[in-house]
């Protein structure tokens, strides 16, 4: 018979017939052999690969030819069929790997788990749709992961003692009397909040039915500010939905544009620095007179929101980068080092004439990356340059902000806060 590893394999009486049909057809003048087996092809609906297997097995050996699949698919002594043929060995060798693959980042396909069990001490060859059915059975779903940044161990050992001696600073500045340590967060709620569990009575003809809108309704985003003495307001302002708008209050109350998905797309830099220049700052200032506020923050995109015209120099073109450095930086001349052709050694090439900063780079002016390494070496000199708008914001008025370690909410208080609330 001839194997068909997509569905049945032909019997012997099958391909008998075959056989005859292509014979009968040979009879006929003027036609070649391949015509005659896509004419077969096409009458039986049988792939010509497979007639033209038969064919030349006839014409070699005078006989049918008959494969045993005795090895195929359940059968084969080294197919695993189930899960439970899976050892328990093989299940938490590839738990193991699948969890390493995921916290380096670069995340895992079923090849490279297949490969990974053939290739340990166990040399499981299992095929991939059985791999991927033990897989589901496990519990493990297949999709897109959720990226949280690079944060190895000893990295965020580093972010946690650096927030820590911060912190530490901060809490001595305040029992001085000096400083105040702000925490401010953002949440939502929905308009239509409520519990949808609850107690009834069995004799009640409503019975659990509750009568309120079946949906959330409209999601509202909370902005706020809260200190040792809780939030920071004044009694006779009344909160605004309105983010540019001063008050002595700081809680900001608005409509989010849709009403699913993450909050957090519908927060930006804009809104945030309009409420911290109009909202927080005010309130605070009215508050506490002449005290330093040192806010303690998370690390959403927004909080570091460089402005409408921020600069992020591995996107600059030569152009622009030849630009920041003439009107930004006010820089005028700059020197670069270049290896000597040949040797190890480097020299030192100045280019004062801005007017090859903006052409292609050779003997003659700056490259690319030239420029942007000078770039780079400003900004880290002068801070100032390319400064986050709440930093620039916080350093006219003397204030100061501590950013908590990522991924770590319980350094935030205002998250506890949140939390009563929206119960």
């Amino acid at each position: 018979m001839v194997i068909n590893p997509r569905g049945r394999s032909w019997g012997v009486e099958e391909s008998c017939l075959i056989l005859t049909l292509i014979l009968s057809l040979l009879i006929e003048p003027h036609i070649s052999t391949t015509e005659v087996l896509q004419r077969v092809s096409i009458l039986i609906r049988r792939g010509y690969v497979g007639i033209h297997a038969l064919w030349r097995h006839w014409c070699d050996e005078q006989n049918v030819m008959i494969i045993s699949t005795a090895n195929r698919g359940a059968g084969a002594t080294r197919h695993i069929n189930h899960c439970h043929h899976m050892t328990p060995e093989a299940v938490i060798m590839m738990s193991e790997f699948i969890r390493e693959k995921n916290r380096d980042g670069s995340g895992v396909t079923v090849k490279e788990i297949r490969g990974h069990l053939i290739d340990s001490v166990l040399k499981l060859s299992i095929s991939k749709p059985t791999l991927r059915e033990v897989l589901h059975k496990l519990g493990y779903k297949y999709g897109r992961g959720k990226v949280i940044g690079k944060m190895n161990d000893e990295w965020r050992r580093q972010r946690i003692r650096y927030f820590l001696l911060e912190y530490s600073k901060a809490l001595k500045e305040q029992s001085n009397g000096t400083a105040i340590i702000v925490y401010t967060d953002e949440t939502y709620v929905n308009a239509n909040h409520a519990r949808d569990e609850t107690w009834t009575c069995a004799d009640d003809p409503l019975s659990n039915f509750l009568v309120r809108p079946s949906s959330k309704g409209k999601r509202l985003v909370i902005l706020h500010a809260v200190t040792r003495d809780g939030l920071i307001f004044r009694d006779s302002d009344v909160s605004n939905d309105v983010a540019s708008q001063e008050s002595f209050n700081s809680e900001l109350i608005y409509e989010a544009n849709k009403g699913d998905g993450d909050y957090h797309d519908n927060m930006n830099g804009q809104i945030f620095i309009d409420w911290v220049v109009y909202h927080l700052i005010p309130s605070f200032n009215n508050k506490y007179r002449n005290k330093k506020m040192i806010l303690v923050l998370d690390n959403a995109a927004y909080h570091h929101w460089h402005g409408p015209h921020s600069i992020s120099v591995n996107s600059l073109s030569k152009p622009a980068a030849a630009s920041v450095l003439i009107d930004i930086c006010k820089v005028t001349s700059i020197t670069v080092k270049r290896q000597i052709k040949g040797t190890d050694e480097y020299d030192d090439h100045v280019f004062d004439d801005t007017s090859t900063w903006f052409a292609r780079g050779g003997a003659r002016g700056p490259s690319l990356d030239e420029l942007k390494a000078v770039i780079k070496e400003q900004f880290s000199l002068k801070p100032h340059l390319n400064c986050s708008l709440i930093k620039t914001e916080f350093n006219t008025c003397g204030f100061q902000l501590i950013y908590t370690p990522p991924y770590l909410p319980e350094v935030q208080p205002i998250e506890r806060a949140w939390a009563i609330v929206k119960n």
